[in-house]
């Protein structure tokens, strides 16, 4: 008999690092364990529930999905009311037992508490909710409902980071007497190592629990005691073989007599451990494995089992096998299902089996496969598909008006109700899914010389979005580029000679995708594009920046070059010209590149004046190097920054007179090195000495990622407070002059939100990519909200004037003025972005003109009146006083 036993010692030194460089930027996707966008998948009495998760812009649903009696698909969606709070991933997680479901909302705030809602099913088969479950502060956190489970007259509830992330389980029974679920005392193990996160797997069975961990290579039973009315701490079980890569416990299943415990990632593959009941221990009986080479795999990370049948998920595979209990009390392998055509979808992130069928979550394809035993097979009978819910946007301004919601957001003002913002408007809002993809990364823009048509590049995990956006109120998406192998968190793009560069990282051989822009022109309807060459001399790429006034391009983040430099002269010939690499730097001494700025120089430093030079981003300081001669690379200076196991030099840009780099420090805010987010200063006045001349602080809890400077304008896209942008006319006391925050769930220190923007733009539009939310096309307010900088002026080609008076009550005056003839129109949009008055719409010769605008008909409040030309548009806001 082997039993398990808990080793002390052994798990301390192998958890630091088992989170496979959790820290890392270049390792931190979504997909890697089971970032929380899955949602939970449940089957009883043949109807399906299907978890969808929400993003910051909503709170997630359950779809219901049943038969009628002659087959009919029936489809149900189950919403929560959090009123105009959107902070929860309502869906998280779901179990159902008879007429009683449970479903688990964690809170996207950093300071939130998360939720669990008891629905009960009626009569006429309608879910209705009975109960809310809302704990208490001081012992829960945002993670409570990660994990539900209802089962017979027991419920439990997980939240993994409570107890410093040792983790606590909240219990529940049924009180026949009272017809009531009452709250038991809550069930944790002092086994729980610190960011264990126990709790993270969950399951019930008659009146014993076995609850696994995360990170913590645990399991633990438990078995209910009726006389105490608690649940009594039992066996702990820990594998013989501890790894750093396996996650003993991130999955467990049981039943009367078997229990699994899923360690995907034990030899980068995983297994799970089958224990068979003898008397009042637990056996191990077999160990399931996996017999593909491949490397990374998880398989274990879902267990289910019915009736004699085991299926078990490997998300990062793609694949869910499935197992027979033989006469031998054995379990034999019997069908391997893998959809085709579903790279990076997830396929296998959550299942659960029942009534001969298998239900399989593929979370980042949005869908569910729906499994029936058919003479002894299992086959595909049904494919369910969801969204997140969020609905583009376009045709009309949603200003960034004052006020706010219940003071839900008491700084600053809102748009469209929903988006915390100061001095800028929301022009238009494209979803994931209309930009051909699931969630997004990084965004770069072209403008056609030809026609000046405006288009913005938007990174996603499956490839490129083209998305015009010349008229901004009518953006609209063009097509897609597909990812040359598979799906990335990290995908990047940049422009040379109308075309785009695209590059991908921890893909494989992706190499760098070139792709003539100009064959957007005159495309009407979506089109799935196909590159125009391939430049194979690099696989995975972080990163590419690309010198425009040379043509030289940059591939960062490869192994075993820091930079690697193409030639791009000739666009659809690009060339291999040379390896940059300062080995002084770098996690590892490799001379690692993450992101970097390459540029002529023209600064105050007469030693490289009018010389090419390259300011890199390598993970652990600044680099600065003289590349003006491909063929003798020389490494000028480098700043290494304190502490840097905890800090990550990131990227950076440039003042426009190259006396300042701004950079951001990826992860001193999520190590505790400041409690802020903090932008370093740079002075590199002298190249061969930079120094740093100061640092920016926020006071926001989030996480700085991409910056760009336009004259003394900095655009900062900082995660979870979506984008900022500062004055940099004192380059070393920047100030926030206007925000708009992408991700209204709240602030928080994580990889959420805006991850970056272009701000390049002739007409001044900023497109923001926003990661699980969708496309931004926004402007700078021109009216009061904000004083613009005379470096960032406005148009020239028309103006319009301040309406006087104001506030009014109920009639005003609007001038404007034109300097050439054209197109124009004049409107009066409500707080909410709806139209109020056409005031003007049609040619106008140039002139100076005035109109009057009557409000005797609407309420009090704030209003916007926009002019638009064909040299552009500005908006002012106005104020109704009655």
């Amino acid at each position: 008999m082997i039993r398990y036993l808990l080793f002390f010692l052994l798990p301390v030194l192998l958890f630091a690092e088992n989170e496979l460089h959790d820290e890392d930027p270049k390792g931190r996707p979504h997909h890697a364990l089971s970032y929380g966008v899955s949602g939970s998948v449940a089957i009883y009495d043949g109807t399906v529930f299907v978890g969808q998760t929400g993003s910051s812009l909503n709170n997630g649903s359950v779809y219901v999905y049943s038969y009628d009696k002659n087959g009919a698909l029936i489809t149900n969606q189950i919403f929560p009311d959090f009123g105009n709070h959107v902070e929860f991933d309502f869906g998280y997680s779901v179990s159902v037992d008879g007429d009683v479901m449970i479903v688990g909302a964690p809170s996207r705030a950093e300071k939130g508490i998360g939720r669990a809602f008891i629905y009960k099913k009626s009569m006429t088969s309608q879910w209705n909710l009975v109960h809310e479950i809302i704990p208490n502060e001081d012992d829960w956190t945002a993670d409570f409902g990660s994990e539900v489970v209802v089962s017979g007259r027991f419920m439990m509830i997980g939240d993994r980071y409570a107890r410093d992330e040792r983790g606590l389980i909240y219990a529940m029974r049924f009180d026949e007497k009272t017809n009531k679920w009452i709250k038991l005392d809550p069930i944790w193990s002092d086994r729980a190592l610190s960011h264990g996160l126990f709790g993270h797997s969950i399951d019930i069975h008659d009146n014993h629990a076995i609850i696994g961990s995360k990170k913590g290579n645990i399991a633990v039973e438990y078995s209910f005691n009726e006389a105490l009315n608690i649940w009594d701490h039992g066996q702990v079980f820990s594998p013989q073989k501890l790894q750093n890569s396996g996650r003993f416990g991130f999955s467990v299943e049981l039943t009367d007599r078997h229990l699994f415990i899923g360690y995907p990632g034990f030899n980068r593959k995983g297994e799970v451990h089958v224990f068979t009941r003898e008397s009042n221990t637990w056996d191990l009986t077999q160990t399931l494995s996996v017999s593909d080479d491949n490397k990374e795999q998880f398989f274990g990370a879902s267990i289910s089992f019915s009736d004699g049948d085991l299926a078990v998920g490997n998300f990062n595979g793609e694949k869910v096998f499935t197992y027979n209990l033989n006469d031998e009390n054995r379990f034999e392998k019997s069908a391997l299902l893998a959809p085709e055509n579903l790279p990076g979808s997830k396929f296998g992130r959550s299942l659960d089996i029942a009534d001969d069928i298998i239900l399989v979550g593929a979370t980042y394809g949005e869908l569910a496969y729906v499994y029936k035993k058919q003479s002894g097979s299992w086959l595909m009978s049904d494919i369910f598909s969801s969204s997140k819910g969020n609905k583009s946007q376009t045709g009309q301004i949603f200003p960034c008006s004052a006020g706010n919601i219940d003071n839900y957001y008491p700084e600053g003002g809102m748009s469209n109700l929903r988006y915390p913002c100061s001095g800028i408007d929301l022009y238009a809002f494209i979803s994931p899914n209309d930009l051909g993809g699931n969630e997004l990364n990084d965004i770069w823009g072209w403008t056609d010389p030809a026609t000046n048509r405006e288009y913005a590049l938007v990174g996603l995990t499956n490839g490129l979005s083209f998305v015009d956006i010349t008229e901004p109120l009518y953006t609209k998406v063009l097509g897609h580029l597909p990812t040359q192998t598979r799906t990335s968190a990290w995908r990047d793009i940049k422009v040379y000679k109308n075309h785009a560069f695209v590059v991908a990282d921890n893909v494989g051989n992706h190499g760098v995708q070139v792709f003539d822009l100009t064959q957007l022109r005159g495309v009407t309807s979506f089109t799935t594009f196909q590159p125009n060459t391939v430049y194979d001399q690099v696989g995975s790429v972080h990163n590419i920046a690309i010198n425009e006034e040379t043509g030289y391009a940059y591939a960062v983040g490869t192994d075993g070059c820091g930079a690697h430099i193409i030639n791009v002269q000739d666009p659809k010939n690009p060339t291999y010209a040379g390896c940059l690499k300062d080995t002084d730097t770098g996690r590892r001494g490799d001379g690692y590149v993450h992101d970097g700025q390459f540029v002529i120089y023209r600064g105050p430093d007469s030693d490289y004046y009018g010389k090419e030079i390259a300011f890199t981003c390598n993970e652990t300081a600044l680099s600065i190097a003289d590349i003006s001669d491909k063929n003798n690379l020389k490494i000028i200076s480098n700043y290494q920054t304190d502490n840097s196991g905890a800090r990550y030099i990131h990227q950076g840009w440039l003042s426009e007179d190259h006396r300042y780099f701004y950079v951001n420090d990826e992860l001193n805010e999520r190590n505790g090195i400041d409690t802020y987010q903090n932008t370093f200063i740079f002075d590199v006045t002298d190249l061969d000495n930079p120094k740093v001349a100061g640092f920016y602080n926020s006071n926001l809890r989030t996480i700085d990622h991409n910056n760009y400077v336009v004259d003394t304008l900095m655009f900062q896209s900082n995660y979870s407070t979506g984008l900022r942008v500062l004055s940099i006319a004192d380059p070393i006391n920047p100030r926030e002059i206007a925000f708009f925050d992408t991700y209204p769930s709240g602030n928080r220190v994580s990889f959420v939100g805006s991850w970056s923007n272009y701000p390049y733009f002739a007409s001044k539009t900023i497109v923001v990519s926003s990661i699980e939310e969708g496309l931004y096309v926004l402007k700078i307010n021109e009216g009061e909200d904000l004083s613009i900088e005379s470096s960032y002026p406005v148009p020239s080609t028309f103006t319009l004037e301040q309406n006087y008076p104001n506030p009014f009550n109920p009639t005003t005056n609007i001038n404007y003025n034109l300097s050439s003839d054209g197109y124009v129109s004049l409107i009066v949009f409500n707080a909410a972005g709806q139209v109020v008055k056409v005031l003007h719409e049609g040619f106008q010769t140039k002139g100076s003109f005035k109109a009057s605008f009557n409000g005797a008909e609407l309420p009090s409040g704030i209003y916007f009146y926009q002019l638009k030309t064909d040299n552009g548009l500005q908006t002012r806001k106005m104020s109704l006083l009655k």
